[in-house]
Order: structure tokens, then sequence, then C-alpha cells
């Protein structure tokens, strides 16, 4: 996928808390995730996913199986489900607490994955590329 639609892509998705309802979009600051960050006890997190590694479509039992090792790896912290979307697109995903960044980095290369998002308390939300590490 090029690369500038790539991040086109991320730039323009929503990415959904469940439970509780937060809407984190990149590059914003997110008032409410920090309050339940605090309630939590942790200063970090991330929104991640296995779906379709380096954006090659799977079937819907190949990402959910993916999804579900991913949890199995994540398992130590308390995470929320979610989904990243744009539009009619979604993708099953992960709020992590507390990870690192390079936990949650080497995770999202394990994974094959593009980016994930993550944050800071009282910081903006920042999209992460795996084969860098660079933030946008």
């Amino acid at each position: 996928m090029d690369p500038e639609l790539l991040l086109s892509e991320y730039l323009g998705s929503e990415y959904i808390v469940f439970d509780p309802e937060l809407i984190i979009k990149i590059g914003e600051k997110h008032p409410e995730l920090d309050l339940f960050l605090k309630q939590k006890q942790v200063s970090t997190w991330a929104f991640i996913t296995a779906y379709n590694p380096k954006s090659k479509l799977l079937s819907p039992e190949e990402n959910r199986l993916r999804n579900q090792n991913l949890e199995k790896e994540i398992a130590r912290f308390e995470f929320k489900k979610g989904v990243g979307r744009k539009g009619n697109w979604s993708e099953e995903s992960y709020l992590v607490l507390g990870g690192s960044l390079d936990f949650v980095l080497n995770l999202g290369r394990k994974f094959d994955q593009n980016a994930f998002v993550y944050g800071e308390i009282d910081s903006e939300a920042k999209l992460i590329f795996c084969n860098s590490g660079f933030a946008h």
C-alpha cells in the first residue's frame, strides 16, 4: 500500500473503545481516557490489532485467530475491546493499559502490523509505525 495513502487511512480513522465508551483520534488529547488511566493507576495505553497483517486482507476466521493470539500476549495487562474504524472498514482491536512503548512496538512487529496508536496521560494520541518506531 502507498505510504501516504496508508498514513491518510490511519489519521482518518476512529479508534473506538466499547467499555468505557471512548473515541480516540490521532493527534488529539482525550481527557476521558486520561481519567480512566488515572483510575486504573497506569500512565500509558496502546490501541492495537492483529487483523490484516501489513494491510493484507485475511478472512474473518484468520483475523479472529490472530486476535485470539494477540489477546494471549496482552493477558498480563488490563485491556478493553474495541474497533478501529473508517467508513465501512473496521478491525477488532484492543486498548491495552500500561504497556511500555517498546513492548507494544515489539508486539506490533510480531503480528506484522504497519502501525498502532499509543499515548500517555495528558498527551496526544500518536501513530507509531512498527517498521521504524517513528511517531506521527
